[in-house]
């Protein structure tokens, strides 16, 4: 489940979701900038705030992760601040962040590799997006990818492009774990029938959240109250506060206050 900052990656933990993806989309809209134009320091801080609060593994999405230099580099970075997993795309990116196409097999390899071997624990994780831009490669060639990326020690494959009916045999040629998106309308009984096991609500809860603010500053605007927003409660009135205690830890905080003599 994507989480765009701490204290919705705290709610995520709490209802019992057991994992996080710290998107691109995410760090983009966080700094409000385009993805490809936050640095690499933004982007670590970034998840590392995130990470470091939960309890609960996260994968945080490196986009194309520059060379292989690079990204042997930004691999163990990214360990060191607790991150879980990473996810390289195999995206050809032009200026101002476009992409122009997927890069070579052998280019994509060697970036897994890197990966592979800066990593200690982290898992390290793709997403193929050739059988997505149209006129690049058929689903075959895709595939094919995906059975070399999967020699080079990725563990497991996002394929952009596929459909939940062509993800049993991608599973059958990869034989390793295949990631999927997962919809507002698509079901987890979906996603285990076609053999997902990593599944993915990318951008869902953020672009909730992001419309209820647009909404309720609309409504300021025009109406001048926010009663409809709001739906008629105080502020906060929707989250149980016993919820509220809990993702901000108030019961450890106050544990810890009484042990060392602070505010008694």
């Amino acid at each position: 489940m994507a989480a765009y900052d701490v204290f919705t990656a705290r709610m995520v933990e709490s209802m019992g979701y057991p994992a996080l993806f710290l998107g691109g989309s995410l760090v983009g809209d966080f700094y409000a900038e385009p993805v490809w134009l936050t640095t690499l320091s933004e982007r670590l801080e970034y998840a590392r705030q995130i990470a470091d609060n939960v309890d609960i593994p996260a994968l945080a999405d490196l986009d194309d992760g520059g060379d292989p230099v690079v990204i042997y580099r930004t691999t163990k970075q990214y360990e060191r601040a607790r991150v879980g997993a990473i996810h390289i795309l195999d995206d050809a990116v032009g200026p101002m962040g476009q992409t122009v196409g997927v890069i070579p097999v052998n280019k994509m390899v060697d970036k897994i590799k890197a990966a592979v071997d800066a990593r200690s624990d982290l898992v390290v994780t793709v997403r193929c997006t050739a059988a997505s831009q149209t006129g690049k490669e058929t689903k075959e060639q895709a595939i094919a990818r995906g059975v070399a990326y999967a020699q080079a020690g990725a563990e497991s494959i996002w394929f952009t492009g596929m459909t939940f009916d062509d993800l049993p045999r991608v599973a059958d040629a990869v034989k390793i774990p295949i990631t999927a998106q997962l919809f507002m309308d698509t079901t987890m009984a979906t996603a285990k029938a076609s053999r997902v096991k990593v599944a993915v609500y990318a951008s869902l809860l953020q672009n909730i959240a992001q419309s209820a603010v647009y909404d309720a500053l609309t409504e300021l605007k025009t109406t001048g109250t926010m009663m409809k927003s709001a739906g008629g409660v105080r502020l906060g009135g929707r989250i149980p506060a016993e919820f509220r205690l809990r993702i901000t830890r108030a019961a450890e905080i106050t544990a810890r206050g009484k042990k060392y003599g602070v505010g008694t």
